[in-house]
């Protein structure tokens, strides 16, 4: 973890890469979270990050727009918590993502465009 903010979870995975540790996957999913996701944690300068899990709890609000800037991002699981809003324009260039789960949350629009 190379800004020391997510050493106390236990499903966060390193790996090295340029001679660095750094966060490839966080799983977070059904744990019991609650609030919402916004840029109080910075995820967006985890720029290895492939993998988010957060499926099954109770998070709410809207999805953060900065995450658009994790370029390597594969899959985003999101499903089965009461996510509100809409796709961030921000997303789309998400180029890498693979899996993108949302059901199960109370989101409204539609994609934004490629």
């Amino acid at each position: 973890d190379p800004i020391k903010l997510l050493q106390p979870w236990k499903q966060v995975f390193c790996s090295t890469f340029s001679g660095r540790q750094q966060v490839y996957i966080i799983d977070l999913s059904q744990i019991g979270l609650t609030g919402t996701l916004d840029d109080s944690v910075p995820l967006a300068n985890l720029t290895r990050l492939q993998a988010l899990w957060m499926s099954g709890n109770e998070l709410a609000g809207s999805l953060p727009a900065s995450w658009g800037r994790i370029r390597s991002l594969q899959e985003v699981k999101l499903d089965m918590n009461a996510l509100t809003g809409s796709l961030p324009v921000d997303w789309r260039d998400l180029r890498k993502l693979k899996k993108l789960l949302l059901n199960g949350n109370r989101l409204s629009g539609s994609a934004p465009p490629s």
